[in-house]
């Protein structure tokens, strides 16, 4: 199957869809869409964004992030360059960390991956696909 031009040959940042879908970004919008339609076969943004968050969505989607093992804990680890995300129960609660260079935050695990892209850009994790 072809692949087009964007996911061939470009790194596609990756929008929240509030950003993404805003006026002042629509060349950036219609760009993923047809990135989205061309990788994944659906071309609804909403489906995208509205997909029940799991970690491992965190590889199948964006480039750069590996799963590291965790063998000792109850953790499922990614970490990509300098930043990691863990997901697991903090005091019996479904929590998951963030880790930057610049800090650790600890807050409540993504209901569908949009939330999970917000907390990235959140938190300035840089997601590219």
């Amino acid at each position: 199957m072809f692949k087009g031009f964007w996911s061939l040959n470009k790194i596609m940042k990756v929008y929240d869809y509030l950003e993404i879908t805003t006026n002042d970004k629509i060349d950036e919008c219609l760009k993923f869409s047809s990135y989205i339609l061309e990788t994944y076969g659906d071309y609804d943004l909403r489906d995208f964004y509205n997909l029940p968050f799991t970690p491992e969505l965190i590889t199948k989607f964006f480039k750069g992030w590996e799963v590291d093992d965790c063998s000792d804990y109850d953790l499922a680890e990614f970490t990509n360059n300098n930043n990691s995300i863990e997901f697991g129960e903090y005091h019996d609660e479904d929590l998951y960390q963030i880790e930057t260079n610049e800090s650790c935050y600890i807050i409540s695990k993504p209901i569908v991956l949009n939330d999970f892209i917000r907390d990235c850009k959140r938190y300035k994790i840089e997601l590219e696909m």
